[in-house]
């Protein structure tokens, strides 16, 4: 992707996928198959997300040790 994140127009994008397109699209992102037993949803909120904190940068440490002592 070139540019900026486009979150909508990717999600689309992500949408038109069948199983197969998102495993595809899940290597291209995470270098790794993903696990057989994920529903397309999941991969592909999965697959934004992670472009996203790409992007936009992940959570910050402090927000990180927050969320490690709440659960």
């Amino acid at each position: 992707m070139s540019g900026r994140l486009d979150i909508q127009a990717r999600l689309s994008e992500l949408g038109d996928l069948d199983r197969s397109g998102l495993r595809v699209a899940w290597i291209g992102v995470f270098e790794d198959a993903p696990p057989h037993h994920l529903s397309m949803t999941f991969m592909r909120k999965a697959i934004i997300h992670e472009e996203q904190c790409r992007q936009f940068g992940g959570l910050s440490p402090a927000l990180k040790r927050a969320l490690k002592a709440a659960g």
